[in-house]
């Protein structure tokens, strides 16, 4: 019911492909968000002249180099199996 509730797109799949891959997509989304966010914490860090601000840039950045290659990086390994 949850599923139904919070995800209509998800829960309405006709495989479990399709429903892997709205999830997918979905949590790409989520993640550039939550990197967005992160380097505009980082950049108030910055400006404020906190003394981790630079660790927490670098983390968002390479959060968002992971994110952006998943897919690359899933079909990559495909290819080896």
């Amino acid at each position: 019911m949850y599923w139904l509730l919070m995800f209509p797109n998800i829960a309405m799949a006709r495989s479990i492909k399709a429903a892997a891959d709205k999830l997918s997509n979905q949590t790409m989304t989520v993640g550039f968000s939550i990197g967005l966010l992160g380097l505009t914490l980082g950049g108030i860090y910055l400006a404020v002249g906190k003394q981790d601000a630079a660790s927490k840039v670098t983390a968002a950045i390479l959060g968002v180099i992971v994110l952006a290659l998943g897919p690359s990086i899933i079909s990559f390994l495909k290819g080896i199996a």
